[in-house]
Protein backbone atom coordinates (compact mmCIF):
# COMPACT_ATOMS: atom_id res chain seq x y z
CA UNK A 1 0.00 0.00 0.00
CA UNK A 2 2.84 2.42 0.77
CA UNK A 3 4.38 2.07 -2.70
CA UNK A 4 0.99 2.66 -4.33
CA UNK A 5 0.47 5.81 -2.31
CA UNK A 6 3.91 7.22 -3.05
CA UNK A 7 3.27 6.76 -6.78
CA UNK A 8 -0.15 8.34 -6.50
CA UNK A 9 1.28 11.45 -4.84
CA UNK A 10 3.05 12.33 -8.06
CA UNK A 11 -0.25 12.33 -9.93
CA UNK A 12 -2.46 14.37 -7.62
CA UNK A 13 -2.33 18.16 -7.55
CA UNK A 14 -2.79 19.91 -4.19
CA UNK A 15 -6.10 21.56 -3.42
CA UNK A 16 -5.53 25.22 -4.29
CA UNK A 17 -7.84 28.13 -3.52
CA UNK A 18 -6.96 31.58 -4.83
CA UNK A 19 -9.57 33.47 -2.84
CA UNK A 20 -7.94 36.44 -1.14
CA UNK A 21 -9.62 35.28 2.09
CA UNK A 22 -8.18 31.78 2.12
CA UNK A 23 -4.56 30.61 2.44
CA UNK A 24 -2.98 28.94 -0.56
CA UNK A 25 -1.83 25.43 0.41
CA UNK A 26 1.25 23.65 -0.88
CA UNK A 27 1.45 19.97 -1.69
CA UNK A 28 2.18 17.52 1.11
CA UNK A 29 5.70 16.31 1.80
CA UNK A 30 7.10 13.80 4.28
CA UNK A 31 9.23 15.30 7.04
CA UNK A 32 11.39 12.15 7.14
CA UNK A 33 11.47 8.60 5.79
CA UNK A 34 9.07 5.99 7.18
CA UNK A 35 11.91 4.32 9.09
CA UNK A 36 11.85 7.19 11.60
CA UNK A 37 8.26 6.58 12.75
CA UNK A 38 5.25 8.92 12.86
CA UNK A 39 3.74 9.02 16.39
CA UNK A 40 2.51 12.14 18.19
CA UNK A 41 3.82 14.87 15.81
CA UNK A 42 4.21 18.41 17.16
CA UNK A 43 5.29 21.63 15.40
CA UNK A 44 6.86 24.94 16.43
CA UNK A 45 8.38 27.90 14.59
CA UNK A 46 11.89 29.34 14.86
CA UNK A 47 12.37 33.15 14.88
CA UNK A 48 12.78 33.27 11.09
CA UNK A 49 9.48 31.42 10.62
CA UNK A 50 11.07 28.06 9.76
CA UNK A 51 9.10 25.05 11.04
CA UNK A 52 10.52 22.63 13.58
CA UNK A 53 8.84 19.22 13.91
CA UNK A 54 9.16 16.64 16.68
CA UNK A 55 7.66 13.13 16.71
CA UNK A 56 8.43 9.63 17.99
CA UNK A 57 9.03 6.12 16.83
CA UNK A 58 7.23 3.85 19.25
CA UNK A 59 7.93 0.35 17.94
CA UNK A 60 11.03 -1.77 17.54
CA UNK A 61 14.31 -1.80 19.40
CA UNK A 62 15.23 1.73 18.26
CA UNK A 63 12.14 3.54 19.60
CA UNK A 64 13.03 7.20 20.27
CA UNK A 65 12.07 10.86 19.84
CA UNK A 66 13.13 12.63 16.63
CA UNK A 67 13.27 16.29 15.63
CA UNK A 68 13.83 17.98 12.26
CA UNK A 69 14.01 21.63 11.22
CA UNK A 70 13.40 23.06 7.79
CA UNK A 71 16.10 25.11 6.08
CA UNK A 72 15.72 26.64 2.61
CA UNK A 73 12.52 24.71 2.07
CA UNK A 74 14.00 21.31 2.94
CA UNK A 75 13.76 19.36 6.19
CA UNK A 76 17.17 18.44 7.57
CA UNK A 77 17.96 14.82 8.51
CA UNK A 78 16.24 14.01 11.82
CA UNK A 79 18.15 14.39 15.08
CA UNK A 80 17.51 11.96 17.93
CA UNK A 81 16.68 13.74 21.19
CA UNK A 82 18.63 12.26 24.05
CA UNK A 83 16.38 10.72 26.69
CA UNK A 84 19.29 9.35 28.75
CA UNK A 85 18.59 5.84 29.96
CA UNK A 86 14.84 6.53 29.99
CA UNK A 87 12.59 4.75 27.51
CA UNK A 88 9.83 7.33 26.86
CA UNK A 89 6.16 6.38 26.88
CA UNK A 90 4.71 7.83 23.68
CA UNK A 91 1.34 7.12 22.07
CA UNK A 92 -0.05 7.93 18.63
CA UNK A 93 -1.80 11.01 20.05
CA UNK A 94 0.44 12.19 22.89
CA UNK A 95 3.14 11.60 25.47
CA UNK A 96 5.40 14.42 24.24
CA UNK A 97 5.13 18.10 23.36
CA UNK A 98 7.22 20.91 21.87
CA UNK A 99 7.68 24.63 22.59
CA UNK A 100 10.02 27.14 20.93
CA UNK A 101 11.22 30.44 22.38
CA UNK A 102 13.81 32.16 20.21
CA UNK A 103 16.65 29.72 19.57
CA UNK A 104 15.73 27.74 22.68
CA UNK A 105 13.68 24.60 22.07
CA UNK A 106 11.99 22.48 24.74
CA UNK A 107 10.67 18.93 24.37
CA UNK A 108 8.72 17.34 27.20
CA UNK A 109 7.97 13.62 27.46
CA UNK A 110 6.67 11.07 29.93
CA UNK A 111 7.82 7.80 31.36
CA UNK A 112 4.72 6.10 32.66
CA UNK A 113 6.04 4.90 36.05
CA UNK A 114 8.86 7.42 36.56
CA UNK A 115 7.55 10.90 35.82
CA UNK A 116 7.78 13.84 33.41
CA UNK A 117 11.06 14.87 31.76
CA UNK A 118 12.21 17.93 29.79
CA UNK A 119 14.98 18.15 27.17
CA UNK A 120 16.35 21.57 26.14
CA UNK A 121 18.19 22.82 23.07
CA UNK A 122 19.95 26.19 22.94
CA UNK A 123 20.77 26.09 19.21
CA UNK A 124 17.39 25.84 17.53
CA UNK A 125 16.95 22.09 17.92
CA UNK A 126 20.26 20.95 16.46
CA UNK A 127 21.57 19.51 19.75
CA UNK A 128 19.96 18.81 23.13
CA UNK A 129 21.14 18.78 26.73
CA UNK A 130 20.44 15.68 28.86
CA UNK A 131 16.82 15.63 30.04
CA UNK A 132 15.75 17.05 33.42
CA UNK A 133 13.14 15.27 35.54
CA UNK A 134 10.54 17.89 36.35
CA UNK A 135 8.15 15.60 38.26
CA UNK A 136 8.82 12.26 39.93
CA UNK A 137 5.92 9.89 40.52
CA UNK A 138 5.40 8.25 43.90
CA UNK A 139 4.85 4.48 44.24
CA UNK A 140 1.50 3.52 42.73
CA UNK A 141 1.23 6.92 41.02
CA UNK A 142 1.21 7.68 37.29
CA UNK A 143 1.98 10.94 35.47
CA UNK A 144 0.97 11.09 31.82
CA UNK A 145 0.25 13.26 28.76
CA UNK A 146 2.33 16.42 29.33
CA UNK A 147 1.55 19.68 27.54
CA UNK A 148 4.16 22.42 27.15
CA UNK A 149 4.12 26.22 26.81
CA UNK A 150 6.52 29.10 27.48
CA UNK A 151 6.14 32.55 29.05
CA UNK A 152 7.36 35.84 27.58
CA UNK A 153 10.80 35.31 29.14
CA UNK A 154 11.16 31.90 27.51
CA UNK A 155 10.60 29.87 30.68
CA UNK A 156 8.81 26.55 30.17
CA UNK A 157 5.63 25.47 31.95
CA UNK A 158 4.05 22.03 31.83
CA UNK A 159 0.62 20.61 32.63
CA UNK A 160 0.03 16.87 32.91
CA UNK A 161 -2.35 14.28 34.35
CA UNK A 162 -1.48 12.66 37.66
CA UNK A 163 -3.44 9.65 38.89
CA UNK A 164 -3.02 6.66 41.19
CA UNK A 165 -4.87 3.72 42.67
CA UNK A 166 -5.78 5.82 45.69
CA UNK A 167 -7.11 9.10 44.25
CA UNK A 168 -8.87 10.33 41.11
CA UNK A 169 -7.02 11.85 38.17
CA UNK A 170 -6.15 15.54 38.30
CA UNK A 171 -4.19 18.07 36.31
CA UNK A 172 -0.93 19.30 37.81
CA UNK A 173 0.88 22.43 36.67
CA UNK A 174 4.62 23.09 37.08
CA UNK A 175 6.77 25.94 35.80
CA UNK A 176 10.38 27.04 35.65
CA UNK A 177 11.83 30.50 36.30
CA UNK A 178 15.37 29.71 35.14
CA UNK A 179 14.97 28.53 31.56
CA UNK A 180 14.06 24.94 32.41
CA UNK A 181 17.01 24.09 34.70
CA UNK A 182 14.74 23.68 37.73
CA UNK A 183 10.98 23.66 38.38
CA UNK A 184 8.76 24.94 41.18
CA UNK A 185 6.55 22.49 43.15
CA UNK A 186 3.41 21.35 41.31
CA UNK A 187 0.04 23.06 41.69
CA UNK A 188 -3.32 21.33 41.19
CA UNK A 189 -5.17 23.11 38.37
CA UNK A 190 -8.25 20.94 37.85
CA UNK A 191 -9.67 21.34 41.37
CA UNK A 192 -11.00 24.63 40.08
CA UNK A 193 -13.86 22.69 38.42
CA UNK A 194 -16.96 23.21 40.61
CA UNK A 195 -18.21 20.01 42.19
CA UNK A 196 -15.02 18.04 41.67
CA UNK A 197 -11.93 17.95 39.53
CA UNK A 198 -11.83 14.45 38.05
CA UNK A 199 -10.29 14.62 34.59
CA UNK A 200 -10.46 12.29 31.61
CA UNK A 201 -7.33 10.18 31.84
CA UNK A 202 -6.63 9.99 28.10
CA UNK A 203 -7.40 13.56 27.01
CA UNK A 204 -4.61 16.10 26.68
CA UNK A 205 -4.79 19.64 28.01
CA UNK A 206 -3.74 22.86 26.27
CA UNK A 207 -2.45 26.22 27.53
CA UNK A 208 -2.55 29.88 26.47
CA UNK A 209 -0.26 32.44 28.12
CA UNK A 210 -0.34 36.23 28.46
CA UNK A 211 1.85 37.81 31.14
CA UNK A 212 1.01 36.28 34.52
CA UNK A 213 -2.30 34.96 33.17
CA UNK A 214 -2.35 31.33 32.06
CA UNK A 215 -5.42 29.51 30.80
CA UNK A 216 -5.63 25.71 30.92
CA UNK A 217 -8.21 23.91 28.77
CA UNK A 218 -9.05 20.28 29.57
CA UNK A 219 -11.83 17.71 29.56
CA UNK A 220 -13.36 17.09 33.00
CA UNK A 221 -15.51 14.15 34.06
CA UNK A 222 -18.39 14.83 36.42
CA UNK A 223 -20.67 11.83 36.71
CA UNK A 224 -19.78 10.70 33.17
CA UNK A 225 -20.62 14.15 31.75
CA UNK A 226 -17.34 14.91 29.98
CA UNK A 227 -17.34 18.58 29.03
CA UNK A 228 -14.56 21.04 28.26
CA UNK A 229 -13.44 23.45 30.98
CA UNK A 230 -10.96 26.33 31.05
CA UNK A 231 -9.17 27.18 34.30
CA UNK A 232 -7.23 30.42 34.78
CA UNK A 233 -4.40 31.64 36.97
CA UNK A 234 -3.52 35.34 37.22
CA UNK A 235 -0.49 34.87 39.49
CA UNK A 236 1.75 32.93 37.12
CA UNK A 237 0.53 29.52 38.23
CA UNK A 238 0.56 29.83 42.03
CA UNK A 239 -3.21 29.31 42.23
CA UNK A 240 -6.01 28.52 39.76
CA UNK A 241 -9.39 30.22 40.08
CA UNK A 242 -12.75 28.58 39.39
CA UNK A 243 -12.87 27.15 35.90
CA UNK A 244 -15.42 28.06 33.22
CA UNK A 245 -17.55 25.41 31.49
CA UNK A 246 -17.27 26.35 27.81
CA UNK A 247 -19.04 23.23 26.52
CA UNK A 248 -22.83 23.01 26.82
CA UNK A 249 -23.25 19.76 24.86
CA UNK A 250 -23.19 17.70 28.11
CA UNK A 251 -21.72 14.61 26.51
CA UNK A 252 -22.47 11.59 28.68
CA UNK A 253 -19.99 8.77 28.08
CA UNK A 254 -18.55 6.21 30.49
CA UNK A 255 -15.11 6.04 28.87
CA UNK A 256 -12.50 8.63 27.94
CA UNK A 257 -12.99 9.76 24.29
CA UNK A 258 -9.23 10.44 23.76
CA UNK A 259 -9.84 13.85 22.18
CA UNK A 260 -8.29 17.03 23.55
CA UNK A 261 -9.47 20.66 23.50
CA UNK A 262 -7.21 23.33 22.01
CA UNK A 263 -7.07 26.99 23.00
CA UNK A 264 -5.82 30.23 21.41
CA UNK A 265 -5.54 33.75 22.86
CA UNK A 266 -6.14 36.65 20.45
CA UNK A 267 -5.38 39.43 22.96
CA UNK A 268 -9.01 39.89 23.95
CA UNK A 269 -10.76 36.56 23.74
CA UNK A 270 -9.82 32.93 23.97
CA UNK A 271 -10.86 30.66 21.13
CA UNK A 272 -11.51 27.12 22.32
CA UNK A 273 -12.11 24.19 19.94
CA UNK A 274 -13.02 20.63 20.85
CA UNK A 275 -14.91 17.49 19.83
CA UNK A 276 -18.17 16.26 21.34
CA UNK A 277 -20.85 13.68 20.61
CA UNK A 278 -23.24 15.20 23.10
CA UNK A 279 -25.76 16.23 20.43
CA UNK A 280 -25.77 12.89 18.63
CA UNK A 281 -22.90 13.01 16.15
CA UNK A 282 -19.14 13.36 16.54
CA UNK A 283 -18.61 17.01 15.70
CA UNK A 284 -16.07 19.80 16.26
CA UNK A 285 -17.25 22.83 18.22
CA UNK A 286 -15.79 26.27 18.97
CA UNK A 287 -16.58 29.26 21.11
CA UNK A 288 -15.09 32.46 22.47
CA UNK A 289 -14.23 33.02 26.12
CA UNK A 290 -13.70 36.51 27.51
CA UNK A 291 -10.10 36.52 28.74
CA UNK A 292 -10.86 38.93 31.62
CA UNK A 293 -14.32 37.89 32.87
CA UNK A 294 -14.12 34.18 31.87
CA UNK A 295 -17.64 34.43 30.44
CA UNK A 296 -18.08 31.99 27.52
CA UNK A 297 -19.97 32.73 24.33
CA UNK A 298 -22.48 30.26 22.99
CA UNK A 299 -20.63 27.34 21.35
CA UNK A 300 -21.24 26.59 17.69
CA UNK A 301 -20.50 23.64 15.45
CA UNK A 302 -17.83 24.19 12.82
CA UNK A 303 -19.16 23.85 9.26
CA UNK A 304 -19.28 20.43 7.68
CA UNK A 305 -17.28 19.90 4.48
CA UNK A 306 -19.42 19.62 1.38
CA UNK A 307 -20.97 16.18 0.86
CA UNK A 308 -19.40 14.84 4.08
CA UNK A 309 -21.46 13.77 7.05
CA UNK A 310 -18.87 11.63 8.80
CA UNK A 311 -17.20 12.12 12.16
CA UNK A 312 -15.09 15.18 12.98
CA UNK A 313 -12.34 14.96 15.57
CA UNK A 314 -9.07 16.27 17.08
CA UNK A 315 -9.09 19.97 16.14
CA UNK A 316 -6.16 22.36 16.53
CA UNK A 317 -6.09 26.16 16.34
CA UNK A 318 -3.36 28.72 15.63
CA UNK A 319 -3.10 32.32 14.49
CA UNK A 320 -2.15 35.90 15.30
CA UNK A 321 -4.65 38.39 16.72
CA UNK A 322 -8.00 38.01 14.97
CA UNK A 323 -6.47 35.95 12.18
CA UNK A 324 -6.79 32.28 13.04
CA UNK A 325 -7.16 28.89 11.43
CA UNK A 326 -8.54 25.56 12.66
CA UNK A 327 -7.68 22.11 11.34
CA UNK A 328 -9.34 18.82 12.21
CA UNK A 329 -9.92 15.25 11.10
CA UNK A 330 -12.96 14.77 8.88
CA UNK A 331 -14.16 11.30 7.99
CA UNK A 332 -15.39 10.95 4.44
CA UNK A 333 -14.48 14.32 2.92
CA UNK A 334 -12.95 12.68 -0.15
CA UNK A 335 -14.98 9.48 0.14
CA UNK A 336 -11.82 7.47 0.74
CA UNK A 337 -11.16 7.67 4.47
CA UNK A 338 -9.87 10.11 7.06
CA UNK A 339 -8.93 13.58 5.77
CA UNK A 340 -7.59 16.86 7.19
CA UNK A 341 -9.70 19.99 6.62
CA UNK A 342 -9.13 23.67 7.42
CA UNK A 343 -11.29 26.68 8.29
CA UNK A 344 -10.03 30.27 8.36
CA UNK A 345 -11.18 33.57 9.90
CA UNK A 346 -9.81 37.12 9.93
CA UNK A 347 -12.46 38.31 12.42
CA UNK A 348 -11.68 36.09 15.39
CA UNK A 349 -13.36 32.93 16.56
CA UNK A 350 -16.87 34.14 15.63
CA UNK A 351 -15.84 34.22 11.97
CA UNK A 352 -15.30 30.47 11.98
CA UNK A 353 -19.02 29.72 12.26
CA UNK A 354 -19.69 30.24 8.55
CA UNK A 355 -16.15 29.91 7.24
CA UNK A 356 -15.50 27.97 4.02
CA UNK A 357 -13.89 24.55 4.48
CA UNK A 358 -10.78 23.56 2.53
CA UNK A 359 -9.52 20.01 2.07
CA UNK A 360 -5.81 20.67 2.58
CA UNK A 361 -4.34 17.18 2.24
CA UNK A 362 -4.98 16.12 -1.35
CA UNK A 363 -4.04 12.48 -0.92
CA UNK A 364 -5.93 9.26 -0.28
CA UNK A 365 -7.22 9.78 3.23
CA UNK A 366 -5.78 8.07 6.26
CA UNK A 367 -4.62 11.23 8.01
CA UNK A 368 -4.75 11.78 11.76
CA UNK A 369 -3.56 14.01 14.63
CA UNK A 370 -3.19 17.38 12.84
CA UNK A 371 -1.14 20.15 14.46
CA UNK A 372 -1.07 23.78 13.31
CA UNK A 373 1.33 26.72 13.76
CA UNK A 374 1.24 30.26 12.35
CA UNK A 375 3.90 32.89 11.76
CA UNK A 376 4.93 35.54 9.20
CA UNK A 377 1.71 35.11 7.25
CA UNK A 378 2.03 31.34 6.85
CA UNK A 379 0.09 28.45 8.41
CA UNK A 380 2.23 25.35 8.97
CA UNK A 381 0.40 22.01 9.18
CA UNK A 382 1.67 18.57 10.15
CA UNK A 383 -0.21 15.30 10.59
CA UNK A 384 0.29 11.55 10.72
CA UNK A 385 -0.29 9.75 7.43
CA UNK A 386 -0.99 6.07 8.00
CA UNK A 387 -0.67 5.11 4.32
CA UNK A 388 2.94 6.23 4.03
CA UNK A 389 3.67 5.77 7.76
CA UNK A 390 5.28 9.21 7.90
CA UNK A 391 4.68 12.68 9.34
CA UNK A 392 3.43 14.97 6.55
CA UNK A 393 3.92 18.75 6.26
CA UNK A 394 2.07 21.45 4.31
CA UNK A 395 2.10 25.24 4.39
CA UNK A 396 -0.75 27.63 3.72
CA UNK A 397 0.32 31.12 2.61
CA UNK A 398 -1.96 34.09 3.17
CA UNK A 399 -2.33 35.92 -0.16
CA UNK A 400 -3.72 39.14 1.37
CA UNK A 401 -2.57 41.91 3.64
CA UNK A 402 -5.64 41.61 5.84
CA UNK A 403 -3.83 39.83 8.67
CA UNK A 404 -2.54 41.91 11.55
CA UNK A 405 1.04 40.77 11.15
CA UNK A 406 1.27 41.47 7.41
CA UNK A 407 2.21 44.90 6.05
CA UNK A 408 2.80 44.07 2.39
CA UNK A 409 0.72 44.53 -0.75
CA UNK A 410 -0.61 41.44 -2.50
CA UNK A 411 0.80 41.02 -5.99
CA UNK A 412 -1.73 40.10 -8.67
CA UNK A 413 0.17 38.16 -11.32
CA UNK A 414 -0.35 35.62 -14.07
CA UNK A 415 1.97 33.06 -15.62
CA UNK A 416 1.74 32.86 -19.40
CA UNK A 417 1.74 30.43 -21.00
CA UNK A 418 0.83 27.82 -18.40
CA UNK A 419 1.91 25.01 -18.86
CA UNK A 420 5.34 26.51 -19.42
CA UNK A 421 6.97 25.24 -22.61
CA UNK A 422 10.67 25.73 -23.25
CA UNK A 423 13.31 27.27 -21.04
CA UNK A 424 11.63 30.51 -19.92
CA UNK A 425 8.77 31.27 -17.54
CA UNK A 426 7.16 34.67 -18.01
CA UNK A 427 4.90 36.10 -15.30
CA UNK A 428 3.00 39.35 -15.64
CA UNK A 429 2.44 41.48 -12.54
CA UNK A 430 -0.40 43.95 -12.21
CA UNK A 431 0.41 46.96 -10.00
CA UNK A 432 3.93 45.78 -9.21
CA UNK A 433 4.58 46.14 -5.45
CA UNK A 434 7.55 48.39 -4.71
CA UNK A 435 8.76 45.94 -2.08
CA UNK A 436 9.03 42.94 -4.44
CA UNK A 437 12.45 41.42 -3.82
CA UNK A 438 12.58 37.76 -4.75
CA UNK A 439 10.92 34.95 -6.70
CA UNK A 440 11.16 31.40 -5.42
CA UNK A 441 10.14 28.25 -7.30
CA UNK A 442 9.36 25.12 -5.31
CA UNK A 443 8.50 21.65 -6.56
CA UNK A 444 5.38 19.67 -5.61
CA UNK A 445 7.07 18.52 -2.40
CA UNK A 446 7.87 22.03 -1.22
CA UNK A 447 11.60 21.86 -2.07
CA UNK A 448 13.08 25.11 -3.39
CA UNK A 449 14.55 24.51 -6.87
CA UNK A 450 15.09 28.06 -8.12
CA UNK A 451 15.59 31.51 -6.55
CA UNK A 452 15.95 34.88 -8.29
CA UNK A 453 16.34 38.37 -6.77
CA UNK A 454 14.86 41.51 -8.34
CA UNK A 455 15.71 45.20 -8.32
CA UNK A 456 13.05 47.88 -8.29
CA UNK A 457 13.41 50.23 -11.24
CA UNK A 458 10.04 49.92 -12.90
CA UNK A 459 6.95 52.08 -12.56
CA UNK A 460 4.77 50.33 -9.97
CA UNK A 461 1.60 51.67 -11.60
CA UNK A 462 2.14 49.67 -14.79
CA UNK A 463 1.99 46.00 -15.63
CA UNK A 464 5.41 44.44 -15.50
CA UNK A 465 6.77 41.23 -17.02
CA UNK A 466 9.51 39.22 -15.37
CA UNK A 467 11.37 36.21 -16.78
CA UNK A 468 12.75 33.17 -14.98
CA UNK A 469 15.06 30.65 -16.62
CA UNK A 470 13.46 27.26 -15.94
CA UNK A 471 15.07 25.15 -18.65
CA UNK A 472 16.76 22.92 -16.07
CA UNK A 473 13.49 21.98 -14.37
CA UNK A 474 12.00 18.59 -15.11
CA UNK A 475 8.41 18.16 -16.25
CA UNK A 476 5.95 18.40 -13.37
CA UNK A 477 4.02 20.64 -10.97
CA UNK A 478 5.72 23.70 -9.44
CA UNK A 479 4.83 26.76 -7.35
CA UNK A 480 6.05 30.30 -8.00
CA UNK A 481 6.11 32.47 -4.87
CA UNK A 482 6.89 36.20 -4.73
CA UNK A 483 8.48 37.63 -1.56
CA UNK A 484 9.20 41.09 -0.21
CA UNK A 485 12.52 42.25 1.24
CA UNK A 486 11.71 40.72 4.64
CA UNK A 487 10.67 37.34 3.23
CA UNK A 488 6.91 37.86 3.67
CA UNK A 489 4.88 36.27 0.82
CA UNK A 490 3.34 38.61 -1.73
CA UNK A 491 1.61 35.94 -3.81
CA UNK A 492 1.79 32.36 -5.02
CA UNK A 493 0.74 30.58 -8.22
CA UNK A 494 0.91 26.99 -9.39
CA UNK A 495 2.28 26.17 -12.85
CA UNK A 496 3.08 23.14 -14.95
CA UNK A 497 6.42 22.62 -16.64
CA UNK A 498 5.94 20.82 -19.94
Amino acid sequence: MKNFTKTLLLLIFPTICFSQNTPVWSAAESVAADSFGFASPRIGLLPDGSPLVVWAKTSGTDAQIWISRQENGTFLPPVSISTGNIFPSIYDFGGLDLAVSGSRVFVVFEKFNLGIFLARSDDGGLTFLPPVQIFATAPGQRSILPTLATDAAGNPMVSFICTSNFEPAKYLFVRSTDGGATFLPPVVASESVPGGGVVCECCLSDMAVSGDSIWLAFRANRGDIRDIWVARTTDAGKTFATAADVDNTDWEINACPVSAPRIFHDGEKLATVWMSKGLGKIRVYANGLDAATMQPDEPFQLPLPAAADGAQNRPDVAGFGKTLGVVWESDGFSGTGQDIVFAFSETGVAGLENAPIVHVAAEIGEQFFPQLAFGKGVFHLIYTDYFTETVKYQKGILPTSGSQNLTTTFAEFEISPNPVVGGQLVFWIKNLPKNLKKAVVADAFGRVVLTQNFTQNQDSEKNDARILEVGNLERGVYFLQLLDETGVPLGLKRFLKG
